[in-house]
């Protein structure tokens, strides 16, 4: 009886499990083959920049499946090298046309990114880089940072007030360069260049600067005069890095910080030996530091010029 085979009743009755297992087999292999996921016949992600040279059915797959439609301004020798010609001109060289398919393709003549390719020659961006792209790339990307370049990174690429009291000495040519063109600021020659002149020459001729100046100069430039001062006044103290003798320093605190103040020499003496303890030795009378008082009035700075124009070249 053929229900007694398909109910397992029979005496053979394992064998009827055979059709049942061989059935389930293959329903199981029918339903992982419908769940499997099918993977894409074209990859529309890479080459896309060239997508106009791909084979039609691939681009209509893509564009019907992958979300990549070929543009308008798409041609078929469009490259990232192409997008690089002009890099460093692209807001003024480039056409509208270059700018947003360059910019789409290749985020390169955004107008929210950068001036300069950064990545290219980053491998020797000591030699190859210009100082303004070096410059640019720090203060954008990070990378080409010279160690001790002072660099803002909240607008500007430089902050031009930052060690501006002695931007010669402190600051690096892309900081000069950049504070010059952009802030007129750095422009001129150091403005102790005759000073450190004069300090080569021989030990007779050696001329001290005017009592006013402060005598603000690098350290290096007041060896000579140093070596032949025997006063306690006359010991150099140099204060981020700049160098003056305690007699210049006092004189320079008491007639400017101090101006208009009695005691604004025994204040400045204060003052100066606060950042230089070497000057403690100095007193208010072996300085030379005069407070000028006028009768009935309080104590004024010195009418004489400063030695240096701190506002030319300043905007």
């Amino acid at each position: 009886d053929p229900w007694q085979y398909c109910l397992c009743l029979h005496p053979s009755f394992p064998l009827c499990f055979f059709p049942f297992v061989l059935t389930a087999c293959l329903l199981s292999i029918m339903v992982w083959l419908l769940m499997k996921p099918q993977s894409a016949p074209f990859d529309c992600q890479g080459g896309r920049a060239r997508m106009v040279e791909w084979p039609q059915d691939q681009q209509d797959w893509c564009c019907q499946h992958g979300g990549v439609c070929p543009s308008s301004s798409m041609h078929s020798d469009a490259s990232v090298e192409n997008c690089e010609e002009g890099l460093e001109t692209w807001q003024t060289s480039w056409s509208d046309e270059t700018k947003r398919f360059c910019c789409d393709n290749f985020h390169l003549g955004c107008e929210d990114t950068a001036t300069y390719n950064c990545t290219e020659g980053l491998g020797s961006w000591e030699g190859s880089w210009t100082p303004e792209k070096k410059a640019w790339c720090c203060a954008t990307t990070g990378s080409g940072c010279d160690p001790d370049v002072q660099v803002s990174r909240s607008g500007d690429l430089f902050d031009c007030q930052v060690g501006r009291v002695n931007w010669w000495i402190s600051w690096e040519s892309e900081k000069k360069a950049w504070c010059c063109a952009h802030e007129s600021i750095a422009c001129e020659s150091p403005p102790l260049a005759e000073s450190a002149r004069s300090a080569s020459e021989p030990a007779g001729q050696v001329q001290r600067q005017p009592s006013l100046a402060g005598a603000l100069v690098p350290a290096s430039s007041v060896d000579a005069a140093a070596a032949s001062a025997p006063g306690p006044c006359d010991e150099v103290c140099v204060y981020h890095e700049v160098a003056a003798s305690c007699s210049s320093r006092m004189e320079y605190v008491a007639t400017h910080q101090f101006a208009q103040r009695r005691g604004s020499c025994a204040k400045a003496r204060d003052h100066v030996i606060s950042d230089c303890p070497v000057c403690s030795a100095c007193t208010v009378a072996e300085s030379g530091c005069r407070e000028l008082l006028v009768e009935g009035q309080e104590a004024r700075a010195p009418s004489l010029p400063d030695p240096y124009d701190c506002d030319n070249g300043v905007i």
